[in-house]
């Protein structure tokens, strides 16, 4: 798995020019967030552009039938499937610790708890990995094309719901008299487990994936 986690970020390092970009956004943006509040912005940004790269690279993978050649390596399909998912966690997490750096400044030269700025700053990585870890199935079942359509749909079935669902509930009521600790607890808990039912799912699409 060592070998695809290498190869993966490889894969990430060869998009030099989108990486420039957000350095120099970064470099525009951080005097701003550094003298004013609101620079939760860079660590959710940051997190979810960084995390998407393990979309790309499953899309890498598929051009020139490269996962049938990986497959003659010393490598599984059960570990192909379930190396996306660390890659997520490290990019995501690795992502996440450098906006949080950024944020941290920020809160040093204004007024407010850093602890409750870390507590809002955690939600990026459970909802980086919710969203990822629904994509990686569809990716790897359909492909890059018809997974990304097949992705919306999905998407546009929850948002459906979790519109109907707010109408119907206090759900917002309930969410403004939670502490902020509470939230953080139950929407980790909900993305490990989806990550959790992700990786099992992509496990068995690939075991049963003709090449």
């Amino acid at each position: 798995m060592r070998g695809l986690l290498v190869k993966d970020f490889r894969l990430a390092l060869k998009q030099m020019r989108f990486i420039l970009v957000l350095l120099v956004f970064l470099a525009f943006m951080a005097p701003a967030l550094v003298i004013d509040e609101g620079s939760e912005f860079v660590v959710y940004w940051l997190t979810f552009v960084c995390s998407f790269f393990v979309i790309t690279t499953i899309s890498y993978d598929e051009a020139d039938n490269s996962v049938s050649f990986l497959l003659t390596l010393p490598v599984s399909r059960r570990q192909y499937a379930l190396e996306k998912y660390v890659f997520l966690l490290v990019a995501s997490g690795g992502s996440w610790l450098i906006g949080l750096c950024a944020d941290v400044i920020s809160a040093l030269r204004s007024p407010g708890s850093i602890e409750m700025m870390m507590e809002i700053d955690w939600l990026a990585l459970p909802f980086c990995w919710s969203f990822v870890a629904l994509t990686i199935p569809f990716m790897l079942k359909f492909g890059s094309e018809r997974g990304r359509l097949a992705m919306l749909a999905v998407l546009a079935v929850l948002a459906s719901f979790g519109y109907l669902l707010s109408r119907n509930t206090d759900l917002f009521g309930m969410w403004d008299h939670t502490d902020t600790f509470t939230i953080d607890v139950h929407v980790t808990a909900a993305a490990l487990f989806i990550l959790a039912v992700s990786a099992l799912i992509s496990v068995r699409i690939m075991e049963k994936k003709d090449f």
